[in-house]
C-alpha cells in the first residue's frame, strides 16, 4: 500500500510514498462512506442519535482520547 524511497531534498531521509494499490484501496474506502444524507435523514430521531453517538465514540478512540460520556 505505501513504499518508502530516498527523500527528495535530501537523500540520506526516507520518504513514504502511497503506491497505486494504497491510491486504490484509498478510493474504495471513501467510495463506501459516499452515500447520500437523504438515507441517514429517513433514519428514526432516535437512531440518527445512536449512529451519532457511536461515530463520535469511534472518532475518540481512533485519536486515542477517551470517550465522552452522555
Amino acid at each position: 500500500m505505501v513504499r518508502r524511497q530516498a527523500g527528495a531534498v535530501d537523500r540520506r531521509s526516507r520518504e513514504v510514498v502511497i503506491t497505486p494499490a494504497g491510491t486504490e484501496l484509498d478510493a474504495a474506502a471513501w467510495a463506501a462512506f459516499d452515500f447520500p444524507v437523504e438515507r441517514i435523514n429517513r433514519l428514526p430521531a432516535s437512531a440518527r442519535d445512536t449512529l451519532s453517538e457511536l461515530l463520535t465514540a469511534l472518532s475518540a478512540d481512533a485519536e486515542g482520547r477517551p470517550p465522552r460520556q452522555p
